[in-house]
């Protein structure tokens, strides 16, 4: 079954505008035209609950003690444009896969969608929040400092659904999320390693979420590079505004090559 999220989209597009707002209207950009891409390798841990309600009837299912999600791997692309025209801001796009799965013999009854899953039933979930991130931003600073101020919108694609006893039951997540995004890199000159991070954050409508990564990179000759660091994902959704509520976190390490020309 889909979820209905025509409410959050149309608060998401809401709070959208209102940050797009905040953005410079001019700011210094790089005076000639690059492009930056990289791909990543997530070691993703995963942890907390979340709730699908139907009728006033829901439980909080954990992710590990109810469902026994595995930890997994995921891979993250992207690309970014930068221009020498001030006005109009850089463009990067990063597609994120986080998803894994799980089995697991329910020690307790639990409701999801409408559906009862009894106690002693083996229960297979196939868990999917993979997302596109489309970030417009514009550079502050850009020297041995650098700074990226801008507006991200998270774009859901994923699925929670649970299977087991000849039913299954499933919620669509598909709604665009609208947050500040801010990235900083400190550059140590004439050694090619710098360190940084970037995030991702909005508490509005009932939606809490942040990304988060911290960094270190060394660029190697002919643009070629390595980046290591720490990545954490967070999402909070209020009962009181959605049908689907949860308190999720996703965070590891990762490393990636990255490319600059």
């Amino acid at each position: 079954m889909s979820l209905n999220m025509n409410s959050m989209k149309k608060k998401t597009l809401l709070a959208g505008l209102l940050l797009a707002g905040t953005l410079p209207l001019s700011a210094q950009a790089d005076t000639i035209f690059g492009v930056y891409a990289g791909a990543a390798r997530w070691s993703q841990e995963y942890s907390g609950n979340f709730a699908s309600e139907t009728n006033g009837t829901a439980t909080s299912i954990d992710v590990e003690d109810d469902l026994a999600i595995d930890d997994s791997d995921g891979n993250s692309l992207w690309i970014a444009l930068e221009h020498p025209v001030p006005v109009l801001p850089n463009i990067r796009i990063e597609r994120n896969e986080l998803k894994s799965d799980g089995s697991n013999v329910l020690s307790r009854a639990i409701t999801y969608d409408g559906d009862t899953y009894n106690a002693s039933t083996t229960v297979v979930t196939d868990f999917d929040l993979s997302h596109n991130d489309y970030v417009l931003y514009y550079e502050v600073l850009d020297n041995w400092v650098n700074l990226d101020l801008g507006l991200d919108i998270k774009q859901f694609d994923g699925k929670i659904r649970l299977s087991g006893s000849g039913q299954s039951s499933e919620e669509v997540l598909d709604a665009p999320v609208p947050m500040l995004y801010v990235a900083a890199k400190f550059d140590l000159p004439l050694t090619g390693l710098s360190f940084g991070g970037q995030a991702s954050g909005i508490s509005a409508a009932g939606v809490t979420v942040k990304d988060i990564r911290f960094n270190v990179a060394y660029q190697f000759a002919f643009g070629l590079g390595i980046e290591a660091g720490q990545r954490n994902m967070s999402i909070e959704i209020d009962p009181d505004e959605e049908d689907v509520s949860g308190d999720l976190e996703f965070k590891g390490n990762y490393v990636a090559a990255t490319f600059h020309f």
